[in-house]
């Protein structure tokens, strides 16, 4: 029997203003601190268009080396489709990688015929790990990943821009028709604010039980922020020039590529540490299991951390790549196959081993 999608519930009691801030980033250290555990848990990338996601957890060693493995093999076909690439999104559990199109979702087990389940998923669907969670007339529904009636969930009028998820939690980012964004999920079957940011959201991702963002707060400026969903203050970085990333990642950390700077980073979930780890490099779309995976024209490739080089898996992509999502033994990702046609992906992945330690 599949687990109940439980809302959040939100305490009736709020502290002063500066005690809920304070107590939110003690509260945010203290579930994601610096001892994190690897889960198996797989990472979509999230974006406006329809990529994730998602969660993945386990920060990529600094100094991993990949075990000796045979010749790299071409990448698998799992499926081509009639349908556009951009707004396709793609999720993995452990068991299958599933494709959401507008009219459904398609479950891909290499070796086996995809298996289509017909759903009206309107836009941004996503994964939980006993369901996928989608918008149709009028309420946030869930159904069954090996196909089933799907039960609805709550009452959501407006149709949300995408939805992201962690385990069995999630939320939605949602446009209201003057233009104003706002960060939702359920509770007690209805929708409920997280938070309402001044300016528009570029990308949301989550990660346990808070919702991380991009805000942009001027033309060319912008700040990553987070939220508990079970209510609370948000917190924030810095203000940072530029345009917005297009996407977060998530493992133990929110990893994301700065466009104007051709970087790759890592920031800590209290938004204390913020890392480089590859830089004049492309990394868009992104993906992160045990490993960093990142699509571009040139090719796919892997980062294992800081001042890795990083290792072409495919030197040559049959199209633009438009949605990726990765865990430890495998990397799927949607190709432009041409007008109206997409091709989804596969290649198996190497296992890691640590580096061995200096003499």
């Amino acid at each position: 029997m599949e687990e109940e999608l439980v809302p959040i519930r939100i305490a009736a009691s709020r502290r002063p203003r500066a005690a809920a801030r304070a107590l939110a980033v003690a509260c945010l250290a203290a579930a994601l601190g610096c001892g994190r555990q690897p889960r198996r848990e797989a990472s979509v990338s999230a974006a406006p268009s329809g990529a994730l996601a998602p969660v993945a957890t386990g920060r990529p060693s600094a100094t991993p080396a990949l075990a000796e493995a045979p010749p790299r093999a071409a990448p698998e076909t799992l499926l081509t489709l009639g349908s556009s690439a951009y707004g396709a999104r793609l999720a993995l559990d452990e068991e299958a990688a599933y494709l959401f199109v507008s009219d459904g979702v398609h479950r891909l087990v290499p070796g086996r015929a995809p298996q289509r389940m017909p759903l009206d998923l309107g836009l941004g669907p996503a994964l939980t790990r006993t369901s996928i969670v989608f918008w149709s007339n009028g309420a946030i529904l869930a159904a069954p990943k090996r196909g089933g009636p799907a039960r609805r969930l709550g009452e959501v009028p407006h149709q949300p821009q995408y939805l992201v998820t962690s385990g069995d939690r999630f939320a939605w980012l949602d446009r209201a028709e003057d233009g104003r964004f706002t960060i939702q999920t359920l509770d007690e079957r209805r929708a409920r604010v997280v938070y309402a940011p001044a300016g528009s959201v570029a990308t949301l991702a989550m990660l346990h039980d808070w919702v991380f963002f991009v805000e942009q707060v001027a033309p060319s400026s912008w700040r990553l922020g987070g939220v508990p969903l079970g209510g609370g203050e948000a917190t924030f970085t810095a203000a940072k020039t530029g345009r917005t990333p297009a996407a977060l990642a998530t493992a133990s950390d929110l990893y994301f590529y700065d466009g104007p700077t051709l970087t790759v980073r890592r920031l800590s979930p209290d938004f204390q540490e913020e890392t480089i780890l590859a830089r004049d490099f492309i990394c868009s779309p992104i993906a992160v299991s045990d490993r960093i995976l990142c699509a571009q024209v040139g090719g796919l490739f892997e980062l294992h951390g800081e001042g890795s080089t990083p290792v072409a898996l495919v030197e040559r992509m049959r199209g633009s790549v438009t949605s990726i999502a990765a865990d430890s033994t495998q990397v799927v990702w949607v190709t432009d196959a041409g007008r109206e046609r997409l091709a989804v992906e596969r290649l198996p992945l190497a296992p890691l081993r640590p580096a061995a330690a200096p003499p």
